[in-house]
């Protein structure tokens, strides 16, 4: 029906059904409107930019490496980074390679919707 044009109104408490059916939204607390918009446009306005880093293997990370990346996690071969302030993700995997650090992947780590929602929650109160 969506596909013909047909507006769909869906309510729901279950927040992964949203991000899987959605396209648009609105999120209600106590009777009043606290967000609406379109769903991927709301996650990037609320990332925190952070990406999880899959390294080929586990390695020690330098000094100059902890230095210029904000680290919020290293466990195994897996880190969760956040850049700073006009740092980009090239600059980050730059740093890595000219330290000799091989990778596997890169990938933004975007909020759920039910993240955004309890965030936007906790701002009310």
């Amino acid at each position: 029906m969506n596909q013909k044009g047909t507006t769909i109104i869906f309510s729901t408490h279950r927040m992964e059904n949203i991000e899987e059916m959605c396209e648009d939204i609105f999120l209600i607390n106590k009777g009043k409107i606290i967000l609406d918009g379109n769903v991927q446009q709301i996650k990037q306005d609320f990332k925190q930019h952070l990406y999880k880093i899959s390294l080929a293997e586990n390695v020690q990370l330098n000094e100059i490496i902890q230095q210029s990346i904000s680290i919020q996690k290293h466990e195994n071969n897996e880190l969760i980074i956040q850049l700073n302030q006009n740092q980009k993700p090239n600059d980050v995997l730059r740093i890595l390679l000219d330290n000799n650090i091989e990778l596997n992947s890169i990938t933004e780590i975007l909020p759920t919707v039910g993240e955004i929602f309890i965030q936007k929650v906790k701002q009310i109160l």
